[in-house]
């Protein structure tokens, strides 16, 4: 009555779409499942022969050619294993049109019918496999594309890291025939798996159950701009954080909807990615997840989640005491609760990082009265706290343990401090700010930012690189000052251009060596090192 395609590699073992790109002239492998009418899989002895149409239009049940626009794709079949290869000539293949028919066998019963599929096969070359950026613009109300650029870096000097835009330059948005969902909709947070394909975490409509989803854009679709991607999650409720782990190639899903119940973090487990059976769903509990990270010191496919009742932790605030954690789910399902009842080192945090040259959890807090960045073992006892005095919402840290904290200053405008790798996290230099707003008014040389500017992503490119997303708007619009900045820890220099250096001690903050503009706003970056 039916049969189902699916494919190796590349994003997705799920039924085939209308479309299916490989890398350059990599062969893919499918395999074919055929169901009757009570939608029982059909096994041997009664599996149908599969015949796949070539370039002279006659079907071919062993091997054949399809001819079409950028060269050809050579088929192969193997009846016993019930799969068959394609193996494109080039990497400019579009369009490869596969006809496919299941022909029952014969017997008694004197079957003559046959089902059929077909689907569009495309190649592309792979994207650049080290430093590549690809980056989420917010373009409006619960729109959005992704960028590409690639990253030239330098030395720690102004001007020195330079961005050049990819071609294709974004993708757009699109909707696959796979669920009916757009591949990029309303995209919130982008990671690179280990293949070198690009994951998306997508809000959706944000107002309805199951309206977002985490597709996955094959590296070969992504050089040809056809922006062909599986979805492969169901229940997603506005997922705003996406966590890999490159060991088992498992995901999280970090959904946190605008009303309760929140849907805890949606595994997709290895094998490219099959959807968990049973998210993490946390109905009755009020919390919502902020973060989500994978915990390299743990079982591949262990991850962090941030967990908030929005409310402070502390009792003598308002809050209530033992509710905000960070909660550790293994992949069987066992979770170990990180909780502060007594100096509230957990208290609203906002965001999770991992620190691998020593070893530690790291979390900011976006508490008022406990802004702190907690540092955590990896048998999750607490190791070191700083208060910043600032609410903190984001964490990053290089590969060898420098961390960078975006936090709210006073005035409503965002600042980053770097902390040294060492056991003192000593402040590296001053903070790097993207407003000069102060009470006095006389600081207005608005060097990175405008009024009003946010961080709204962090990403360490090296050691000292430190990549920041900045959101600088004026009256609605961005600002010459929106987009991608580099900085480089390595160099402590006022920023070029102040003339009032009495500014919150701005005069030796890391040195900003490239800066990209964009038109709308940077959400979420995902960097090939």
């Amino acid at each position: 009555a039916a049969v189902a395609i699916t494919a190796s590699g590349y994003c997705q073992t799920g039924a085939v779409g209308s479309v299916y790109p490989s890398v350059g002239t990599s062969p893919v492998t499918y395999g074919v499942t055929f169901t009757d009418a009570a939608g029982k899989t059909v096994v041997a002895p009664g599996l149908p022969t599969i015949e796949i149409q070539d370039n002279t239009s006659t079907y071919q049940s062993t091997s054949g050619t399809i001819n079409t626009t950028g060269g050809t794709v050579a088929f192969s079949i193997n009846q016993s294993a019930q799969t068959f290869t394609l193996t494109p000539s080039s990497s400019s293949i579009s369009g490869a049109a596969v006809n496919i028919k299941g022909v029952p066998p014969s017997g008694t019963d004197a079957l003559s019918f046959a089902v059929t599929k077909s689907f569009s096969f495309y190649t592309g070359s792979a994207p650049p496999a080290h430093n590549f950026v690809a980056a989420v613009q917010q373009t409006g109300v619960g729109s959005g594309v992704v960028d590409f650029y690639n990253v030239s870096l330098g030395a720690n000097t102004p001007g020195s890291d330079t961005f050049s835009a990819y071609s294709p330059a974004s993708l757009a948005v699109t909707n696959s025939t796979n669920e009916g969902k757009a591949d990029v909709n309303n995209p919130t947070d982008v990671a690179w798996d280990s293949n070198g394909d690009l994951l998306v975490a997508n809000a959706g409509t944000n107002t309805t159950t199951d309206s977002g989803n985490m597709a996955c854009v094959p590296a070969g679709a992504i050089s040809t701009g056809a922006n062909v991607a599986t979805t492969v999650s169901t229940n997603a409720f506005n997922p705003q954080h996406l966590a890999y782990d490159s060991r088992d190639s498992s995901i999280a899903l970090a959904n946190n909807g605008t009303t309760a119940p929140y849907v805890m973090p949606e595994y997709t487990f290895p094998n490219n990615y099959v959807a968990a059976s049973a998210p993490r769903n946390l109905a009755a509990s009020g919390f919502g997840a902020t973060a989500v990270m994978s915990m390299p010191s743990a079982t591949a496919g262990t991850y962090a989640v941030a967990l908030t009742t929005g409310a402070e932790e502390d009792p003598a605030y308002s809050g209530t005491q033992g509710t905000n954690k960070v909660a550790v789910y293994t992949p069987s399902g066992t979770e170990t609760d990180i909780k502060d009842d007594t100096h509230y080192g957990i208290d609203k945090p906002q965001s999770l990082a991992w620190d691998n040259a020593n070893g530690q959890l790291v979390i900011a807090n976006y508490s008022v009265y406990h802004p702190l960045v907690s540092f955590y073992s990896a048998s999750y006892t607490q190791v070191k706290t700083i208060n910043t005095t600032n609410q903190n919402y984001l964490v990053a840290t290089s590969p060898d343990g420098h961390v960078a904290v975006a936090w709210i200053a006073a005035y409503g405008y965002s600042q980053v401090q770097v902390y040294d790798n060492t056991a003192t996290r000593a402040a590296v230099g001053g903070p790097i700010p993207f407003n000069a707003t102060s009470d006095s008014g006389v600081c207005t040389n608005y060097i990175y930012g405008t009024d009003g500017s946010l961080v709204n992503t962090m990403k360490w490119l090296s050691n000292t690189k430190l990549l920041i997303g900045v959101q600088a708007y004026s009256s609605g619009a961005a600002t010459s000052k929106n987009g991608l900045y580099i900085y480089d820890i390595s160099n402590l220099t006022a920023p070029a251009g102040y003339d009032d250096l009495t500014c919150a001690g701005f005069s030796a903050a890391p040195t900003n060596t490239g800066f990209v503009q964009m038109t709308a706003k940077p959400l979420a970056a995902a960097f090939k090192t």
